[in-house]
């Protein structure tokens, strides 16, 4: 009896999950997960490589893809050592009398959307001439990467001044490898630059190969992470479900699981702190806020600034100079535009000028200095 009991429940249950999956279907309910693949032809690019000054761009391939039109824009200037500067960063006998600037830092700092001579380094460079300011920012990175390249530059260049541009972002780029970015050639030969890495919810980094990333720039998600998740994604019913944790996910605090994120990027921004100090250069950090975060700054900003606080490293807060959305470029970008970068290399500006009167930057405008 218990058995035939059992057997009518299973086939009641699959003839329902069978007719809600059919009235799905034909109610048009798009599935998780596409049915089709698509076509997998990236190309890996050699522009691009990582050493140990982490990831920049390789000047004599830069070349090449620039005269074939792959690249354009600022990565077409960049130096022998492929950052954004008219520079080389090699030593001269002459830059031993001037004061020295390393600017390090991610796509802000590289100068991301503003128009060629407009960034706030290329400003600093054009407004300081008896100065030697360097940019060695790079799309991307994050405090590791900073870390890496300062420590490859530092004995080379000498900076007696050290800026490191810090977005929010950093938070999670430190959690990945260096290395994280794929830059690829699509069959129409255009310039591919995707991240290879994910954070999943609990905080693990998972590695998608060329294959992954393929799937992702067809679909804007990344292909199934297991055998079960692939099996719910191509059905109706489990795709439902699939869009009900993602819905919980959504819902879930504003980094709920941040803890690592946050000891990592700790950790990264005291070495640097104390590798900028053992070369005996003066160390500050600029605060990136991003569009978001004027009118009332996120809780990742909150947590830079409680970090670099805590680590009394002397910091320039811009927040209250920028405004949104007229400093930043269009949505969805983020960075800032020509306005925006004007506003920072004015600021950084009255940094430079205090260090070179005084050798410091504890007068600087707008800093505050360990200790306050």
């Amino acid at each position: 009896m218990r058995r035939r009991v059992i057997t009518a429940v299973a086939i009641i249950t699959v003839f329902t999950l069978f007719a809600l999956e059919l009235a799905l279907s034909l109610w048009g309910l798009p599935t998780y997960f596409p049915t089709q693949q698509p076509n997998y032809n990236l190309s890996v690019s050699n522009w691009w490589t990582c050493d140990t000054a982490g990831c920049h761009y390789v000047y004599e391939a830069v070349l090449v893809a620039c005269d074939a039109s792959q690249l354009q824009g600022r990565v077409c200037a960049v130096n022998r050592q492929g950052y954004s500067d008219a520079d080389d960063f090699v030593w001269d006998d002459e830059f031993e009398d001037k004061p020295r600037v390393l600017l390090i830092g991610d796509s802000f700092t590289w100068g991301m959307n503003a128009e060629v001579g407009m960034s706030f380094a290329e400003r600093l460079d054009a407004a300081f001439p008896e100065s030697i300011v360097w940019n060695a920012g790079m799309p991307g990175g994050g405090t590791h990467q900073a870390l890496a390249t300062f420590n490859a530059y530092a004995q080379v260049l000498r900076p007696q001044l050290t800026i490191f541009g810090f977005y929010v972002n950093d938070f999670d780029d430190n959690l990945m490898p260096i290395d994280s970015w794929l830059n690829a050639i699509d069959p129409n030969g255009n310039a591919v630059a995707i991240r290879m890495y994910e954070i999943d919810h609990w905080e693990n980094v998972i590695r998608y190969n060329v294959n992954d990333i393929e799937y992702f720039r067809a679909y804007w998600k990344f292909p199934p992470a297991n055998e079960l998740e692939r099996v719910l994604g191509l059905t109706r019913l489990g795709s439902l479900l699939l869009r009900l944790i993602d819905t919980v996910e959504a819902g879930r605090p504003p980094d709920a699981r941040f803890e690592r994120r946050e000891q990592v990027t700790r950790q990264y921004l005291e070495e640097l702190r104390n590798a900028v100090s053992q070369h005996g250069s003066e160390f500050l950090v600029l605060l990136i806020p991003g569009p978001n975060d004027i009118g009332g700054a996120g809780m990742r900003y909150q947590l830079a600034r409680e970090i670099v606080s805590s680590l009394e490293i002397a910091h320039i807060d811009p927040i209250d100079r920028l405004e949104a959305p007229s400093d930043y470029a269009p949505l969805p970008d983020d960075h800032w535009s020509n306005e925006g970068h004007q506003k920072i290399s004015a600021l950084l500006g009255d940094c430079i000028k205090a260090f070179i009167a005084d050798g410091a930057i504890s007068d600087c405008a707008h800093v505050t200095m360990p200790g306050n």
